[in-house]
């Protein structure tokens, strides 16, 4: 056995070589490699598709127990906003939620919020502009991907309160 110094680096081992394939053989390989991959590309799909439906039954589990609990509850109209919007928040799990009420003629201010993002409690929120005016005067679930490229919102005030998306509900009571 030769002894190597330092700098000097012992030779590679050698990887064996693999036979040549026919041509046919080397076909039907390919071929069921493509076969092999087609198949777990479908079943990490249908893995994808379970997990979200279990997301979705998850929500709805989770909004049926917030109906459940407004509807017995002795809360008063301020703990019922309160509960109904931190179950909100959680359920999307979003940075913030916010319940604002129509008040006087024109005036929408908000009522309830829960979480970090969002205008404070009290703050009035312009029904004749905005995503959220839109969806008051629309009467229709309205939402934004990305405050920065939408037309429709504040872009100053959601920077300043940190919002990048938006999902307005018309509440009818």
């Amino acid at each position: 056995m030769r002894n190597h110094s330092k700098d000097e680096q012992p030779p590679a081992p050698r990887r064996p070589r693999l036979p040549a394939l026919a041509k046919g053989e080397a076909d039907k390989d390919a071929f069921q490699a493509l076969v092999a991959y087609a198949y777990l590309q479908a079943q990490n799909q249908r893995k994808q598709a379970v997990d979200e439906l279990k997301q979705d039954a998850d929500a709805i589990s989770a909004v049926i127990e917030t109906q459940h609990t407004v509807a017995v509850s002795d809360f008063d109209l301020q703990g019922k906003l309160d509960y109904i919007i931190e179950q909100a928040r959680k359920i999307t799990n979003a940075g913030g939620a916010v319940i604002a009420l129509a008040e006087g003629g024109d005036q929408i201010v908000c009522r309830a919020r829960a979480g970090l993002i969002g205008p404070p409690l009290g703050a009035s929120l312009d029904p004749h502009s905005g995503i959220s005016g839109e969806c008051i005067r629309a009467g229709e679930l309205l939402h934004c991907d990305d405050t920065e490229t939408d037309p429709r919102v504040n872009l100053s005030a959601c920077r300043q309160l940190g919002i990048r998306s938006i999902l307005a509900l018309p509440l009818v009571l």
